[in-house]
């Protein structure tokens, strides 16, 4: 009896390939280190010309 409900309880095997689709949060992840980027590109530009 103890080793049906341990098996019962027991997680799949995780797939061989798993592919994780990027999410809003991976988004706003890439649009925050590209407008960082600009900023930085933006200040050094201005120190530059100056």
């Amino acid at each position: 009896m103890l080793i049906g409900v341990l098996t019962a309880y027991a997680q799949p095997d995780p797939p061989d390939n798993p592919q994780v689709p990027i999410s809003g949060i991976g988004y706003l992840l890439a649009i925050g280190g590209a407008l960082g980027i600009k900023k930085i590109y933006d200040i050094q530009k201005k120190n530059h010309s100056e």
